[in-house]
């Protein structure tokens, strides 16, 4: 299913991206690059945060729904430049019908 969503970078000096990038840096041969692109497929409100997918140089890996493998990272870490959005085609064994919904909710 083609799903458009908002491409956020994260803060670079922010503790999550910080340790995220650590733990990235320790595998010793890693199999994509590190790219600070992230898509939002939740939320949590209550903690404010955003449960988001990481993305790289050949698009997104899925092995499982998407919001059972998506970070959960602080809002407030994530930079959007309000012009930039990509498009995916996602297998829809990946998705439920409530996560489509809050996907072009939060991505609208």
């Amino acid at each position: 299913m083609l799903l458009e969503f908002k491409l956020f970078k994260m803060d670079e000096k922010s503790e999550a991206y910080i340790k995220l990038k650590a733990i990235y840096d320790r595998f010793p041969n890693p199999r994509h690059e590190f790219i600070n692109e992230f898509i939002v497929v939740g939320e949590v409100t209550e903690d404010d945060c955003y449960k988001v997918l990481q993305l790289h140089e050949e698009g997104l890996s899925l092995f499982y729904k998407i919001k059972e493998i998506a970070y959960i990272l602080p809002k407030k870490d994530f930079i959007w430049d309000e012009i930039t959005y990509t498009e995916i085609d996602i297998p829809k064994e990946y998705l439920d019908m409530d996560t489509i919904e809050e996907i072009q909710k939060l991505n609208s």
